[in-house]
């Protein structure tokens, strides 16, 4: 919710002027789609385009990155919960036969 508000007070500050010339005020903002264009849309000779094209891709693979962290970490849960399963096993199978001696 934070965000919607710092983006609503940054279309107004964009659209302030504009609207003011013709004696017009802005009174909501609604956004009601958002959609990424396509890499292709960009120019990265342009300024904006180029700031706009770094950032995307710096959330892209962040994104990326704490994906592949919580799949790594759950392989490994995984791996290690398997491993104490079977060495809990393993020690019930020697306690059966250590009983089995002793009686």
């Amino acid at each position: 919710m934070r965000r919607r508000g710092e983006y609503v007070k940054r279309v107004r500050a964009a659209v302030a002027e504009d609207l003011l010339k013709n004696g017009l005020e802005l009174e909501t903002v609604s956004l009601t789609a958002s959609t990424r264009p396509t890499w292709s849309f960009f120019n990265p000779s342009n300024a904006f385009d180029a700031e706009g094209l770094t950032r995307l891709t710096e959330e892209i693979e962040r994104r990326k990155k704490i994906r592949n962290d919580i799949e790594q970490d759950t392989m490994i849960q995984i791996r290690n919960k398997n491993l104490e399963a079977e060495k809990l096993s393993l020690a019930i199978d020697q306690d059966s036969e250590q009983a089995a001696v002793g009686a």
